[in-house]
């Protein structure tokens, strides 16, 4: 069975006013960003198809006005990412409160970054039926630095913990969070991590004690091969730059004496001109 995502802009974790409320606008934005994509790619007969009859009961189970290009779009999008639209105006209406929300964002701190993750962990979230929402958080923080990354990636702790919460970067973080309080602590993140890696969300390895790398799409022993493959690379260009680099050195030397010629070696202390 084809395995459906949702993406959407990271800072929409710091959106609404509860949780609910914020996975409910997260999804109906994701389905009406789909829906006006694949309304794009339709032709002029597709489209009067679509606006002519009612979608099916198991993509559409709310009332739908079909002379209106958005609730089409809407069913559309849904149809695609294999979500049921139970209310199309409630759908509309969260996308309309997010929307301006990530451009508004996205004015004072530029392009967001971008989570890619399954849909059927946002609805279990929703619906507290699978991980607790503050392991979809980090899980979302992790997956938005790895982006579509196929190696390793390097992530520190900090960064998940301004992630989780919704903000990119640190500056991003200090700037929105003001004197709210985080939902979740650094230690908490750190626990969080650990779980998420011991379920395999995601594979991590750590090299000299400081530097973590993670991947979504590498095992555990294909991310360490790799970071060691990167190290290695790194030092053999490191030592080649260093030997050419001295090898440089020694053909100035070797000119500049050269040009000196026999005074060169005649030991003068004078300062030369």
């Amino acid at each position: 069975m084809k395995q459906h995502y949702f993406q959407f802009p990271l800072c929409s974790l710091s959106f609404g006013r509860d949780i609910k409320e914020r996975l409910d606008a997260l999804i109906s934005f994701c389905c009406v960003e789909m829906g006006v994509k694949r309304w794009q790619t339709f032709s002029a007969d597709q489209r009067v198809s679509r606006r002519s009859f009612l979608p099916p009961p198991h993509v559409c189970q709310g009332t739908i006005d079909l002379a209106k290009d958005e609730e089409v779009q809407l069913v559309v999008g849904c149809e695609y990412l294999n979500v049921v639209c139970h209310n199309v105006r409630g759908m509309l209406a969260s996308y309309a409160r997010l929307r301006p929300f990530v451009e508004d964002f996205e004015r004072k701190h530029g392009t967001d970054a971008r989570v890619r993750i399954r849909l059927d962990w946002i609805f279990e979230v929703r619906d507290n039926k699978g991980m607790p929402y503050p392991y979809l958080a980090v899980l979302a923080a992790i997956y938005s630095k790895i982006g579509d990354s196929e190696g390793p990636v390097l992530i520190t702790r900090k960064e998940i913990w301004w992630r989780a919460h919704g903000f990119k970067s640190g500056r991003v973080f200090r700037v929105e969070m003001g004197r709210r309080k985080p939902l979740l602590t650094p230690r908490q993140v750190r626990t969080i991590i650990e779980r998420l890696h011991e379920q395999n969300f995601f594979a991590r390895v750590t090299y000299g004690s400081r530097q973590t790398y993670y991947s979504n799409r590498l095992s555990n022993a294909q991310l360490a091969e790799a970071v060691y493959n990167l190290k290695v690379r790194r030092s053999l260009k490191g030592q080649a730059r260093r030997r050419a680099d001295a090898a440089l050195t020694e053909q100035i030397r070797a000119a500049r004496r050269r040009l000196a010629g026999p005074s060169a070696t005649d030991g003068a202390t004078d300062v030369p001109l």
